[in-house]
């Protein structure tokens, strides 16, 4: 719980960056990741459709690269590639942390935390308050006065 809650903390100061293996090389073993990432939304798969339809480029854009890059890492003898393969899979290990930070903040710009009384509303924003025993709002299962509120 201790890294979920430093990886969301990261997602919201838009410092996230994954950790990859490495090559031989040195270089950024970045598919192992990308395929853990696709096994949790798989696990959450109607949570991730939400994505889907929605009109904002950004989001877009980093829904095609996360995907495509998948679908380089997973190519067969069907596989078609395009033009801009060669340099998605260079600049992945860059592309990756800024596209999941673009669904993070689509997550959260799209979500309302939860409250325990909609009677409470911060008086600036007119968003609920979420208070110290509801569950918190970044996800975790714990209560928000162990969790975000500290």
């Amino acid at each position: 719980m201790d890294y979920y809650n430093d990886t969301l903390h990261a997602l919201d100061r838009g410092k996230y960056r994954p950790i990859y293996d490495r090559n031989n090389d040195g270089s950024p073993f970045w598919e192992i990741w990308l395929e853990g990432f696709f096994r949790a939304i798989y696990m959450r798969a109607d949570d991730w459709l939400s994505f889907a339809d929605n009109d904002d480029r950004d989001l877009q854009r980093s829904v095609f690269i996360l995907t495509r890059l998948r679908e380089i890492v997973r190519a067969d003898d069907e596989f078609k590639a395009m033009d801009l393969d060669d340099g998605l899979e260079e600049a992945a290990p860059d592309l990756i942390p800024e596209s999941v930070m673009q669904l993070h903040n689509y997550r959260k710009q799209s979500t309302l935390p939860p409250s325990s009384n909609d009677n409470h509303h911060n008086p600036k924003t007119g968003v609920p308050k979420t208070g110290r025993n509801d569950p918190c709002p970044c996800g975790s299962g714990k209560k928000f006065k162990k969790c975000c509120l500290q």
